[in-house]
């Protein structure tokens, strides 16, 4: 079973692990090599143990121990493409990440080499780990989320998307489609054997008892109305102020959330 534990916290520095048996990350590096080294000891933890940093944005109290770090252990680096640009343009070099356009090929390569770090949405997850033994979650991008964001935002993958047009001309299609919808999601959650056999039957994942494991892990929701503007807009303002033109160089107005019942 995968530990988090925070090595330390507050303003002046963050940082902490994502321990699995006997193998760890560390998350993030904000103070220098003494103290991080010294915490990673007290914890038993020992370098040659550690699969990787995974830095989770550039902020100074995030990344400022992390060049000196790499000096003394050249471990690899983890984190979005932009995350990694602006560590490798501020001589942070020797930052490795691979985007994959299927999941399937991203659980070929860690059926190869079970030491990767990996970024798998559910239900591939579950499917990848029944393949090899050898793997384990470490943890949830959702559950961190909610951890350390504090404005009602959600970690969304997906959302519905609808032209204004269409919307004012048939509103009642909509409403239909958000109450069908929301039934769906509500089906998954509770006839979770019917939902596994739907995602066999309809090639989402192969086999019916692996999807089954999953769905519980799989956070299928449908959220309308204010609870939807919160969720969506609080995870738009997150994206960017990390970087603006993740969202297309500006927030959108309160018009672009349909928010009638």
């Amino acid at each position: 079973m995968a530990e988090f534990i925070s090595l330390y916290s507050g303003s002046s520095g963050n940082s902490s692990v994502v321990r699995c048996g006997a193998q760890y990350l560390i998350v993030d590096m904000g103070k220098g090599v003494r103290t991080t080294t010294a915490a990673l000891k007290s914890l038993g933890l020992a370098i040659s143990d550690c699969a990787g940093i995974l830095v989770t944005h550039e902020h100074s109290d995030h990344v400022k121990g992390l060049s000196t770090f790499l000096k003394k252990y050249p471990l690899p680096v983890y984190g979005a493409e932009e995350t990694l640009e602006f560590l490798d343009a501020n001589g942070v070099a020797d930052c490795t990440l691979e985007f994959h356009s299927e999941a399937s090929e991203i659980a070929a390569l860690l059926k190869e080499d079970p030491n990767r770090i990996a970024v798998l949405p559910q239900p591939f997850v579950t499917a990848a780990e029944a393949q090899n033994d050898q793997l384990k979650t470490a943890f949830s991008l959702t559950d961190e989320w909610d951890k350390v964001t504090d404005n009602g935002s959600r970690f969304l993958t997906g959302a519905t998307i609808v032209r204004k047009a269409f919307l004012e001309e048939h509103p009642d299609a909509a409403a239909v489609f958000l109450r069908e919808q929301e039934a769906s999601a509500d089906e998954a959650n509770t006839n979770v054997e019917g939902t596994a056999a739907l995602v066999a039957e309809y090639g989402i994942i192969e086999k019916a008892p692996i999807a089954q494991k999953a769905l519980p892990y799989c956070n299928i929701v449908c959220i309308t109305g204010e609870d939807m503007k919160t969720a969506l807009s609080g995870y738009l303002e997150v994206l960017y102020q990390a970087d603006p033109s993740s969202v297309g160089g500006s927030l959108p107005a309160d018009d672009f959330y349909d928010i009638a019942d």
